[in-house]
């Protein structure tokens, strides 16, 4: 998995060069700003500008939306630019993981104290959608049209890791729709199991993942007992092994009948 482009929306600025800019000039304070319901009225805390958060261009369609969640979108809009994949990416495999640590807390907390204040029949509805758990990743997947899988990780300690393995089991779905894309070009007919067709690309392994659904096989269930597609293997990839079982190509050739071995 390589990243591609890089977003920045932080109390420092927008953008990688003022991530540079921050790491160069080191720890600043945080400045403090007055809360209601605190004993002390007042928190310290790192606050995004009014000035970073000022492009309506990119924000058109989250005017409604909070403060966490046009962060993300100005973030999320950013790293898609600097991936340079813009004006080739397929939408419709473009997919949006956001990874929080707690969420819209703010939007949250303003929801509840609503409840309490308001009552279940008053409280804002504005508020109520903006603290929905996936709604950042909604406005994302609207703002960048992306038609892919749109979800949400809230992981305290390190929801950066959970999205990245997340994302890490779809790329065989993308793969295999793409793969299935290519067959439909080539005049494939899916009619019946094993029907005789044009044109077969299979995913024989996805970085030893293991998969048992219904759209998805991970490894290929039948690929050890295929000579011509343990042959290929054996040559570019000598030490590969079964995810599953963890027998070596070798191994599994050896096991074949001499008929199957050379059959294709």
């Amino acid at each position: 998995m390589n990243i591609a482009g890089i977003g920045v929306v932080s109390a420092r600025g927008r953008g990688i060069a003022a991530m540079e800019q921050a790491l160069e000039q080191g720890w600043i304070p945080p400045v403090e700003v007055e809360v209601k319901g605190l004993p002390s009225g007042r928190l310290p805390v790192y606050a995004v500008s009014p000035e970073t958060m000022a492009d309506k261009t990119v924000l058109a369609k989250a005017r409604r939306a909070d403060r966490f969640t046009r962060m993300a979108v100005l973030a999320a809009s950013d790293a898609l630019q600097d991936s340079g994949l813009g004006a080739t990416v397929d939408k419709s495999r473009l997919g949006v993981i956001v990874a929080t640590a707690l969420g819209p807390h703010a939007t949250t907390f303003s929801f509840l104290d609503g409840i309490l204040d308001f009552g279940d029949a008053a409280v804002s509805p504005t508020a109520f959608s903006h603290s929905v758990h996936n709604a950042a990743a909604s406005y994302i997947a609207m703002t960048l049209e992306a038609r892919g899988p749109t979800l949400t990780v809230a992981h305290l300690d390190f929801a950066f890791r959970q999205a990245v393995l997340l994302a890490g089991t779809l790329a065989p779905r993308a793969l295999l729709a793409a793969l299935q894309a290519i067959e439909a070009q080539g005049g494939r007919q899916r009619s019946v199991a094993n029907a005789a067709r044009t044109l077969d690309l299979d995913i024989i392994d996805y970085d030893g993942q293991v998969c048992m659904t219904a759209d998805l096989l991970l490894p290929h269930p039948r690929a050890h007992q295929r000579g011509f597609v343990l042959r290929p293997i054996a040559d570019i990839l000598p030490g590969w092994r079964h995810p599953v079982s963890g027998e070596t190509v070798q191994a599994m050739l050896a096991a074949l009948p001499d008929a199957a071995a050379w059959a294709v």
